[in-house]
Protein backbone atom coordinates (compact mmCIF):
# COMPACT_ATOMS: atom_id res chain seq x y z
CA UNK A 1 0.00 0.00 0.00
CA UNK A 2 1.59 3.37 -0.97
CA UNK A 3 2.29 5.80 2.05
CA UNK A 4 1.07 9.16 2.04
CA UNK A 5 3.33 11.68 2.10
CA UNK A 6 2.91 15.37 3.90
CA UNK A 7 2.49 16.83 0.15
CA UNK A 8 -0.19 14.52 -0.40
CA UNK A 9 -1.81 15.78 2.26
CA UNK A 10 -1.45 19.25 1.01
CA UNK A 11 -2.55 18.38 -2.37
CA UNK A 12 -5.48 16.80 -1.26
CA UNK A 13 -6.25 19.90 0.75
CA UNK A 14 -5.86 22.13 -1.72
CA UNK A 15 -7.69 20.08 -4.71
CA UNK A 16 -10.51 19.28 -2.78
CA UNK A 17 -14.09 20.15 -4.14
CA UNK A 18 -15.02 23.40 -4.01
CA UNK A 19 -19.00 24.70 -4.94
CA UNK A 20 -17.93 26.50 -8.37
CA UNK A 21 -19.04 30.57 -6.99
CA UNK A 22 -21.42 30.91 -10.40
CA UNK A 23 -23.48 33.71 -8.75
CA UNK A 24 -20.20 35.34 -7.50
CA UNK A 25 -19.39 35.28 -11.27
CA UNK A 26 -22.56 36.45 -12.98
CA UNK A 27 -22.83 39.34 -10.40
CA UNK A 28 -19.20 40.10 -11.04
CA UNK A 29 -20.18 39.84 -15.10
CA UNK A 30 -23.04 42.17 -14.41
CA UNK A 31 -21.07 44.41 -12.17
CA UNK A 32 -17.90 44.62 -15.06
CA UNK A 33 -20.59 45.61 -18.06
CA UNK A 34 -22.34 47.95 -15.86
CA UNK A 35 -18.59 49.69 -15.31
CA UNK A 36 -17.95 49.91 -19.38
CA UNK A 37 -21.39 50.25 -20.84
CA UNK A 38 -22.69 52.76 -17.99
CA UNK A 39 -20.38 54.24 -15.64
CA UNK A 40 -17.52 55.21 -18.16
CA UNK A 41 -19.23 57.03 -20.33
CA UNK A 42 -21.00 58.58 -17.65
CA UNK A 43 -17.64 59.56 -15.39
CA UNK A 44 -16.60 61.03 -18.65
CA UNK A 45 -19.38 62.68 -19.98
CA UNK A 46 -19.31 61.23 -23.78
CA UNK A 47 -21.44 59.15 -25.51
CA UNK A 48 -20.74 54.88 -26.69
CA UNK A 49 -21.15 56.72 -30.57
CA UNK A 50 -18.34 59.15 -30.07
CA UNK A 51 -15.95 56.40 -28.03
CA UNK A 52 -16.69 54.40 -30.57
CA UNK A 53 -15.68 56.87 -33.29
CA UNK A 54 -12.48 56.97 -32.04
CA UNK A 55 -11.92 53.42 -31.73
CA UNK A 56 -12.64 53.08 -35.29
CA UNK A 57 -10.65 55.88 -36.07
CA UNK A 58 -7.43 53.99 -34.48
CA UNK A 59 -4.23 53.29 -36.14
CA UNK A 60 -4.47 49.54 -37.40
CA UNK A 61 -1.19 48.31 -37.72
CA UNK A 62 -0.28 49.66 -34.02
CA UNK A 63 -3.63 48.16 -32.82
CA UNK A 64 -2.59 44.70 -34.85
CA UNK A 65 0.79 45.12 -33.20
CA UNK A 66 -0.90 45.50 -29.82
CA UNK A 67 -2.87 42.29 -29.85
CA UNK A 68 0.67 40.61 -30.49
CA UNK A 69 2.29 41.97 -28.02
CA UNK A 70 -0.78 40.61 -25.85
CA UNK A 71 0.03 37.08 -26.74
CA UNK A 72 4.02 38.10 -25.54
CA UNK A 73 2.72 38.73 -22.32
CA UNK A 74 0.44 35.22 -22.73
CA UNK A 75 3.46 33.19 -23.65
CA UNK A 76 5.97 34.77 -21.02
CA UNK A 77 3.04 33.64 -18.34
CA UNK A 78 3.48 30.10 -20.29
CA UNK A 79 7.33 29.75 -20.03
CA UNK A 80 6.84 30.76 -16.42
CA UNK A 81 4.74 27.71 -15.76
CA UNK A 82 7.03 25.47 -17.64
CA UNK A 83 9.85 26.34 -15.82
CA UNK A 84 8.16 26.55 -12.36
CA UNK A 85 6.65 23.06 -13.31
CA UNK A 86 9.77 20.64 -15.26
CA UNK A 87 9.16 18.07 -16.65
CA UNK A 88 6.15 19.55 -18.22
CA UNK A 89 6.06 19.78 -22.11
CA UNK A 90 6.03 23.29 -23.96
CA UNK A 91 2.74 22.52 -25.51
CA UNK A 92 1.28 21.33 -22.67
CA UNK A 93 2.39 24.06 -20.75
CA UNK A 94 0.80 26.66 -23.26
CA UNK A 95 -2.26 25.27 -23.34
CA UNK A 96 -2.61 24.81 -19.93
CA UNK A 97 -1.29 28.13 -19.53
CA UNK A 98 -3.64 29.67 -21.63
CA UNK A 99 -6.83 27.53 -20.00
CA UNK A 100 -5.59 28.79 -16.68
CA UNK A 101 -5.19 32.40 -17.56
CA UNK A 102 -8.51 32.43 -18.80
CA UNK A 103 -9.82 30.79 -15.48
CA UNK A 104 -8.58 33.60 -13.93
CA UNK A 105 -10.10 36.05 -15.87
CA UNK A 106 -13.53 34.83 -16.35
CA UNK A 107 -13.80 34.44 -12.43
CA UNK A 108 -13.25 37.10 -9.78
CA UNK A 109 -11.02 35.89 -7.00
CA UNK A 110 -10.41 33.07 -8.50
CA UNK A 111 -7.12 31.85 -7.15
CA UNK A 112 -8.18 28.62 -5.05
CA UNK A 113 -9.71 27.45 -8.37
CA UNK A 114 -6.85 28.03 -10.44
CA UNK A 115 -4.58 26.63 -7.72
CA UNK A 116 -6.07 23.19 -7.41
CA UNK A 117 -7.22 23.29 -11.55
CA UNK A 118 -3.49 23.87 -12.23
CA UNK A 119 -2.63 20.94 -9.15
CA UNK A 120 -4.40 18.81 -10.89
CA UNK A 121 -3.47 19.19 -14.43
CA UNK A 122 0.44 19.20 -14.19
CA UNK A 123 -0.10 16.09 -11.64
CA UNK A 124 -2.02 14.42 -14.50
CA UNK A 125 1.47 15.50 -16.85
CA UNK A 126 3.88 13.47 -14.86
CA UNK A 127 4.87 16.19 -12.53
CA UNK A 128 5.10 14.97 -9.03
CA UNK A 129 3.33 16.32 -6.35
CA UNK A 130 6.46 17.98 -4.35
CA UNK A 131 7.11 19.53 -7.71
CA UNK A 132 3.58 20.67 -8.48
CA UNK A 133 3.50 22.52 -4.86
CA UNK A 134 6.97 24.34 -5.16
CA UNK A 135 6.20 25.46 -8.64
CA UNK A 136 2.99 26.98 -7.38
CA UNK A 137 4.13 28.54 -4.01
CA UNK A 138 7.30 30.51 -6.29
CA UNK A 139 4.82 31.28 -9.31
CA UNK A 140 2.48 32.64 -6.17
CA UNK A 141 5.08 34.46 -5.07
CA UNK A 142 5.71 36.38 -7.77
CA UNK A 143 2.62 37.41 -8.82
CA UNK A 144 2.46 38.78 -5.17
CA UNK A 145 5.55 40.50 -5.06
CA UNK A 146 4.92 42.21 -8.98
CA UNK A 147 1.91 43.02 -8.15
CA UNK A 148 2.80 44.64 -4.72
CA UNK A 149 4.92 46.79 -6.93
CA UNK A 150 2.72 47.86 -9.34
CA UNK A 151 1.30 51.01 -7.12
CA UNK A 152 4.42 52.01 -5.90
CA UNK A 153 5.32 52.28 -9.48
CA UNK A 154 2.32 54.24 -9.85
CA UNK A 155 2.91 56.50 -7.20
CA UNK A 156 6.13 57.08 -7.99
CA UNK A 157 5.68 58.24 -11.48
CA UNK A 158 2.72 60.19 -11.12
CA UNK A 159 4.83 62.21 -8.69
CA UNK A 160 7.45 62.78 -11.31
CA UNK A 161 4.15 63.23 -13.66
CA UNK A 162 2.82 65.60 -10.83
CA UNK A 163 -0.51 64.06 -11.51
CA UNK A 164 -3.41 62.39 -9.36
CA UNK A 165 -4.04 64.11 -6.00
CA UNK A 166 -1.66 63.55 -3.22
CA UNK A 167 -3.90 61.32 -0.99
CA UNK A 168 -4.31 58.56 -3.89
CA UNK A 169 -0.71 58.92 -4.19
CA UNK A 170 -0.09 58.34 -0.93
CA UNK A 171 -2.41 55.63 -0.56
CA UNK A 172 -0.27 53.58 -3.41
CA UNK A 173 2.48 54.29 -2.18
CA UNK A 174 1.32 52.64 1.13
CA UNK A 175 -0.25 49.83 -0.24
CA UNK A 176 3.12 49.26 -2.13
CA UNK A 177 5.12 49.38 0.75
CA UNK A 178 2.98 46.99 2.62
CA UNK A 179 2.71 44.27 -0.38
CA UNK A 180 6.17 44.17 -1.11
CA UNK A 181 6.89 43.91 2.42
CA UNK A 182 5.02 40.80 2.96
CA UNK A 183 6.43 39.34 -0.23
CA UNK A 184 9.58 39.78 0.92
CA UNK A 185 9.12 37.93 4.07
CA UNK A 186 7.48 35.44 2.47
CA UNK A 187 10.19 34.68 0.41
CA UNK A 188 12.36 35.13 3.08
CA UNK A 189 10.59 32.48 5.21
CA UNK A 190 10.29 30.20 2.15
CA UNK A 191 13.78 29.90 2.10
CA UNK A 192 15.87 30.56 5.66
CA UNK A 193 15.93 26.86 6.88
CA UNK A 194 13.75 25.92 10.00
CA UNK A 195 11.76 29.57 9.54
CA UNK A 196 8.46 28.03 8.97
CA UNK A 197 8.45 24.60 11.29
CA UNK A 198 6.57 27.02 13.95
CA UNK A 199 3.79 28.08 11.19
CA UNK A 200 3.09 24.91 9.60
CA UNK A 201 3.44 22.62 12.87
CA UNK A 202 -0.01 24.09 13.60
CA UNK A 203 -1.71 23.02 10.36
CA UNK A 204 -4.61 20.70 12.16
CA UNK A 205 -4.61 18.49 9.13
CA UNK A 206 -0.86 17.81 9.40
CA UNK A 207 1.11 15.67 12.80
CA UNK A 208 3.86 18.05 13.72
CA UNK A 209 6.76 15.94 12.24
CA UNK A 210 4.82 15.64 8.81
CA UNK A 211 4.67 19.57 9.18
CA UNK A 212 8.61 20.02 9.64
CA UNK A 213 9.77 16.74 6.47
CA UNK A 214 7.36 19.07 4.46
CA UNK A 215 9.39 22.38 5.40
CA UNK A 216 12.85 20.77 4.76
CA UNK A 217 11.63 18.83 1.24
CA UNK A 218 10.11 22.43 0.08
CA UNK A 219 12.92 25.11 0.74
CA UNK A 220 15.17 22.42 -0.53
CA UNK A 221 13.29 22.22 -3.71
CA UNK A 222 12.10 25.93 -3.61
CA UNK A 223 15.94 26.89 -2.92
CA UNK A 224 16.93 24.35 -6.27
CA UNK A 225 14.48 26.07 -8.54
CA UNK A 226 15.37 29.23 -8.57
CA UNK A 227 19.09 28.44 -8.72
CA UNK A 228 18.40 26.20 -11.75
CA UNK A 229 15.54 28.43 -13.43
CA UNK A 230 14.98 31.66 -11.43
CA UNK A 231 15.98 33.83 -14.89
CA UNK A 232 12.77 32.21 -16.30
CA UNK A 233 10.42 31.93 -12.87
CA UNK A 234 11.37 35.29 -12.20
CA UNK A 235 12.47 37.09 -15.40
CA UNK A 236 9.38 36.02 -17.67
CA UNK A 237 6.71 37.37 -15.55
CA UNK A 238 8.25 40.65 -15.32
CA UNK A 239 8.52 40.68 -18.91
CA UNK A 240 5.12 40.12 -18.85
CA UNK A 241 3.95 42.81 -17.12
CA UNK A 242 6.04 45.21 -19.16
CA UNK A 243 4.07 44.04 -22.28
CA UNK A 244 1.49 44.78 -20.86
CA UNK A 245 2.95 48.64 -20.40
CA UNK A 246 4.07 47.89 -23.82
CA UNK A 247 0.57 47.08 -25.28
CA UNK A 248 -1.31 50.53 -23.24
CA UNK A 249 1.48 53.12 -24.69
CA UNK A 250 0.19 51.17 -28.36
CA UNK A 251 -3.11 51.94 -27.29
CA UNK A 252 -2.05 55.45 -26.70
CA UNK A 253 -0.36 55.97 -29.89
CA UNK A 254 -2.82 54.35 -31.79
CA UNK A 255 -6.02 56.38 -30.48
CA UNK A 256 -3.91 59.81 -30.98
CA UNK A 257 -3.86 60.29 -26.76
CA UNK A 258 -0.89 62.53 -26.02
CA UNK A 259 0.68 62.17 -22.59
CA UNK A 260 3.97 62.51 -21.26
CA UNK A 261 5.99 58.55 -20.21
CA UNK A 262 5.50 59.55 -16.29
CA UNK A 263 2.03 60.33 -16.59
CA UNK A 264 0.94 57.02 -18.90
CA UNK A 265 3.11 55.03 -16.77
CA UNK A 266 1.34 56.06 -13.47
CA UNK A 267 -2.24 55.91 -15.32
CA UNK A 268 -1.21 52.16 -16.32
CA UNK A 269 -0.04 51.56 -13.04
CA UNK A 270 -3.28 52.72 -11.00
CA UNK A 271 -5.38 51.02 -13.30
CA UNK A 272 -4.06 47.93 -13.45
CA UNK A 273 -3.28 48.14 -9.25
CA UNK A 274 -7.51 48.59 -8.87
CA UNK A 275 -7.68 45.36 -11.30
CA UNK A 276 -6.79 43.49 -8.65
CA UNK A 277 -9.75 44.49 -6.01
CA UNK A 278 -11.56 40.52 -6.83
CA UNK A 279 -15.00 42.39 -7.57
CA UNK A 280 -15.06 41.63 -11.45
CA UNK A 281 -13.24 39.37 -13.62
CA UNK A 282 -9.70 39.97 -13.83
CA UNK A 283 -10.58 43.53 -13.21
CA UNK A 284 -12.26 44.10 -16.03
CA UNK A 285 -14.44 47.75 -15.90
CA UNK A 286 -12.95 49.29 -13.19
CA UNK A 287 -9.27 49.14 -15.05
CA UNK A 288 -11.15 50.68 -17.86
CA UNK A 289 -12.96 52.98 -15.98
CA UNK A 290 -9.67 54.45 -13.89
CA UNK A 291 -7.43 54.45 -16.75
CA UNK A 292 -10.18 56.77 -18.32
CA UNK A 293 -11.19 58.83 -15.75
CA UNK A 294 -7.14 59.19 -14.78
CA UNK A 295 -6.87 60.23 -18.39
CA UNK A 296 -9.49 62.65 -18.59
CA UNK A 297 -8.08 64.76 -15.65
CA UNK A 298 -4.70 65.01 -17.07
CA UNK A 299 -6.33 66.99 -20.41
CA UNK A 300 -7.45 64.27 -22.40
CA UNK A 301 -10.71 64.48 -24.75
CA UNK A 302 -13.09 62.26 -23.35
CA UNK A 303 -13.66 60.19 -26.23
CA UNK A 304 -10.18 59.20 -26.84
CA UNK A 305 -9.46 58.41 -22.92
CA UNK A 306 -12.29 56.02 -23.27
CA UNK A 307 -10.95 54.72 -26.53
CA UNK A 308 -7.48 54.57 -25.46
CA UNK A 309 -8.34 52.80 -21.98
CA UNK A 310 -10.52 50.21 -23.98
CA UNK A 311 -8.36 48.57 -26.99
CA UNK A 312 -5.89 46.72 -24.40
CA UNK A 313 -8.49 44.75 -23.03
CA UNK A 314 -8.31 43.71 -26.55
CA UNK A 315 -5.40 42.22 -26.29
CA UNK A 316 -4.83 41.26 -22.58
CA UNK A 317 -8.59 40.24 -21.91
CA UNK A 318 -10.79 39.47 -24.84
CA UNK A 319 -7.46 37.29 -26.43
CA UNK A 320 -7.38 35.02 -23.36
CA UNK A 321 -10.24 34.26 -23.36
CA UNK A 322 -11.07 33.27 -26.99
CA UNK A 323 -7.77 30.98 -26.23
CA UNK A 324 -8.43 29.80 -23.09
CA UNK A 325 -12.40 28.67 -25.14
CA UNK A 326 -10.55 26.50 -27.16
CA UNK A 327 -8.11 24.95 -24.05
CA UNK A 328 -10.24 24.72 -21.40
CA UNK A 329 -10.74 21.27 -21.73
CA UNK A 330 -7.13 20.82 -21.16
CA UNK A 331 -7.61 21.34 -17.48
CA UNK A 332 -9.21 18.06 -17.28
CA UNK A 333 -7.69 15.57 -19.93
CA UNK A 334 -5.07 13.23 -19.03
CA UNK A 335 -1.67 12.83 -21.01
CA UNK A 336 -1.23 9.64 -22.87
Amino acid sequence: MPTTTPEDLVYARLTRPRRPPVLRTLLSLALAVLLIGVVLPWLLDVSWPQILRVVGAADPLLVGVMVLVGAGTLLCEVGALRAAMLPLRGAEALRLGTALQALALAVPGGGPIGIAALLVAVRRRGVSVADALTGVAILSLMDLLLSSLLPLVGAVALTIADAGPLWLRLVLAVSGVLGLGLGGAVLALLLRPGSLDGVLARLEFLPPESARELVRTQQFRSRRLLAEHGLAVAGLPVASRLLQLVAWFLALAATGVAVGPAAAIGVFALGRSLAQLPLTPGGTGITEAASAAALSTLGVDAAEAAAASLLPSLALVVLPLVLGAFTAPTLLRRER
